[in-house]
């Protein structure tokens, strides 16, 4: 009875040293939702951080684009050097960017299309750069004939707006030579300018041009047309273009083998095979 009181006062006495001598859990590795205010500190400044970046970047794209429009004035009204960013800032007025947005501006500002970068030495400088190289009425007319034979289509006048300066009333000094469409452009009011051939310019009645424009066939299908016409004794030409097949099934890729082991290899021509004869 003594021994066993014994080795129970021993076991008592090793647990209690285990228990002292063992390490407290960290709140780091508690499975408790609580989060600690320092970690919550964090996550603030990044939040913080976040929306201070789209600030950041909605300031640099508004003022780049300002840039853009200050030297397309510039173009307009025929101040066509060059000038570095510093020099464009001074003019516009804008001395509250910070080092940042000038940083961001002297990256960005040479990627963009409608600016050209002009280099005197070391000094990086911008002009604007006109989508056409227009600049009076005798480029604009040799574009237009340029556009017609290449069959490029019209020149619109708010592309000629960013050319030169007045270019509806240049187009209607060029008004026997140009035929000017008005148009809608992303459901906005444009004119779409097209040059007069004079060589294939055909006279048609104008009894004919009213009776074309009062026709109206947009409830009648190509075969309903067709017929109408076949039954007046006119004859149609059919589209004889190859047609294109759509929708065409994929061919099923062939299943490749498995390579299968086989196996004692390492014993070819040594197995023998015994017959019961």
């Amino acid at each position: 009875m003594n021994e066993l009181l014994k080795q129970r006062e021993k076991f008592r006495q090793s647990a209690i040293r285990a228990a002292e001598t063992a390490p407290k859990a960290s709140g780091s590795s508690s499975h408790s939702t609580y989060v600690p205010v320092e970690n919550r500190g964090i996550k603030r400044k990044r939040t913080e951080g976040r929306k201070e970046d789209k600030q950041a970047n909605s300031v640099n794209f508004s003022v780049m684009a300002r840039i853009v429009d200050y030297m397309k004035k510039r173009h307009l009204n025929g101040s066509q050097w060059g000038l570095s960013l510093t020099e464009v800032l001074e003019e516009m007025g804008m001395f509250d960017l910070t080092k940042k947005n000038i940083a961001w501006l002297e990256g960005a500002l040479p990627d963009n299309t409608r600016l050209q970068v002009q280099m005197e030495g070391e000094l990086v400088k911008y002009v604007f750069k006109p989508p056409l190289k227009v600049k009076n009425s005798k480029s604009l007319m040799q574009t237009l004939k340029k556009y017609h034979q290449d069959s490029k289509g019209a020149l619109l006048l708010t592309v000629l707006n960013d050319c030169l300066p007045n270019a509806a009333k240049v187009v209607e000094g060029l008004a026997p030579n140009v035929i000017d469409i008005p148009t809608q452009v992303n459901k906005r009011k444009d004119h779409a300018y097209f040059y007069n051939d004079p060589e294939v310019d055909i006279k048609i009645d104008e009894e004919f041009v009213k009776l074309w424009r009062t026709c109206n066939v947009d409830h009648l299908d190509e075969k309903k047309v067709e017929e109408y016409l076949q039954k007046h004794g006119i004859s149609t030409i059919k589209d004889l273009a190859p047609t294109r097949q759509t929708n065409i099934p994929k061919r099923k890729q062939a299943k490749r083998r498995t390579n299968t082991k086989v196996q004692n290899t390492h014993l070819d021509g040594l197995l023998e095979e015994y017959d019961n004869n």
